[in-house]
């Protein structure tokens, strides 16, 4: 499923047996990283699916310290109590933030987030292959 064709942003989503694959490319603001979160947030509730992979790495930009905090935390409360459970982020790593403060943010409002460079590294902890995961 392709949303946003035609527009300045781009969403894809493909639903696995565990999980739904997310991918976004287009400019990175806050105004179009609120709306992709609402998007996969309904994609996840109707599929069911209580684990998300999301790919960032074709948003072009990045977002500011206050952008990341506001999506964490005015957007993320769309995932509460819908039954989704876990979610992973492969992204580039912020050229001036040395670590992930978006998983940071997430983790400090009890969301069950983390950010990785590696599909393959963030898939097995999303589906809890990865040991300790």
């Amino acid at each position: 499923m392709s949303i946003g064709a035609g527009t300045a942003h781009q969403l894809t989503f493909k639903v696995e047996a565990e999980y739904i694959l997310a991918r976004m490319t287009g400019p990175r603001t806050r105004a179009v990283v609120s709306s992709l979160v609402t998007e996969i947030a309904q994609a996840a509730i109707e599929n069911k699916r209580g684990k998300i992979l999301i790919d960032v790495r074709g948003l072009e930009g990045w977002l500011g310290i206050v952008d990341s905090y506001m999506i964490v935390t005015r957007d993320f409360h769309q995932f509460r109590g819908k039954g989704i459970v876990k979610a992973a982020i492969v992204d580039r790593p912020h050229p001036k933030l040395g670590e992930w403060f978006f998983e940071n943010v997430a983790h400090n409002w009890a969301f069950n987030l983390r950010m990785f460079e590696s599909p393959d590294v963030a898939l097995d902890w999303l589906i809890g292959t990865e040991v300790g995961g």
